[in-house]
């Protein structure tokens, strides 16, 4: 949901779902952050890429997410 005071359709959250298999990631974009949006977004992408939650604890997620998120956008 947007803030309040938030311009037209102004939004720093993300999700992402995979139907097929039923994975779904939400990501709560920090406002005061810079590229909030996009950080959420590298979040949910990488998450739903690296399924974290079917194998062994790993933060390899987090961190492809990382490297995607300082790559220049396209």
């Amino acid at each position: 949901m947007p803030k309040v005071s938030a311009a037209g359709g102004e939004n720093e959250d993300a999700y992402a779902i995979d139907a097929d298999t039923g994975y779904a990631a939400v990501a709560d974009g920090a406002s005061a952050w810079f590229r909030a949006a996009d950080w959420a977004a590298a979040l949910c992408e990488s998450f739903l890429a690296h399924r974290p939650l079917d194998g062994a604890a790993s933060t390899s997620w987090i961190d492809a997410a990382t490297t995607a998120f300082g790559r220049p956008a396209n």
